[in-house]
């Protein structure tokens, strides 16, 4: 369970009342990030915004790929872009 720090005292309080054994085992793991400039994924900006096609095309050539997959195109320009690995679902 992941949860807010301010909540704690209130969980544990409620966790403690309603767990049907004598002694409940729990563990409270501190979720800190120390470097908050340090994530899973970087953005960046072009310095002149991108056609779709124009930016599709860059992906292409920059990963050697024959082929990619991309959502339908919205007819916007491109000059703010978030990367991460993965399904970036977190």
């Amino acid at each position: 369970m992941i949860f807010e720090a301010v909540n704690e005292s209130r969980i544990l309080k409620n966790l403690l009342t309603n767990h049907p054994y004598e002694e409940v085992a729990f563990d409270v793991y501190p979720l800190e990030n120390a470097y908050q400039n340090v994530g899973s994924g970087m953005t960046g900006e072009f310095e002149k915004a991108l056609s779709e096609t124009e930016f599709l095309n860059l992906v292409k050539k920059a990963f050697h790929l024959k082929v990619l997959k991309h959502t339908p195109l919205l007819n916007k320009s491109i000059k703010k872009v978030a990367f991460c690995g993965g399904s970036g679902a977190f």
